[in-house]
């Protein structure tokens, strides 16, 4: 997200003009390090920046994407094996807190339920109807 100026983004320095994106302040794009996920977007002013102050937010986008995002917060201890589930869209703003009561509030936000896994990682299950 840019709060001002102009940002080019691009997977590395020498990237063809077709894998680079140019955002102008009030955009935002979701990418990774070797590919741009998503088309420019326009953001509100007051959600440039959120995420350094734990408040994340998604429009339509993935389950997945979230719980990546959460994972660099979390060191890697949620997962959603379900390729359906992961696929999910997701529209929410999250206050992060630690990663239990974070995880709760996916649970009354979405349709998922956590379950443990191994070596005490939290697991993304469909929530039963």
């Amino acid at each position: 997200s840019v709060g001002e100026g102009t940002v080019m983004i691009s997977a590395h320095p020498d990237a063809p003009a077709a894998d680079r994106v140019t955002l102008n302040k009030g955009q935002t794009v979701t990418y990774t390090a070797d590919r741009i996920l998503s088309a420019p977007r326009t953001i509100a002013a007051q959600q440039v920046g959120t995420w350094r102050v734990g408040i994340l937010s998604y429009d339509q986008m993935p389950l997945e994407w979230l719980v990546a995002d959460l994972n660099r917060q979390f060191d890697d201890s949620i997962a959603v094996p379900d390729p359906g589930l992961a696929a999910m869209p997701v529209t929410l703003t999250l206050k992060l807190h630690d990663r239990d009561t974070t995880v709760g509030t996916l649970e009354k936000l979405l349709p998922v339920h956590a379950e443990t896994g191994a070596g005490g990682a939290v697991v993304l299950v469909r929530a039963n109807p």
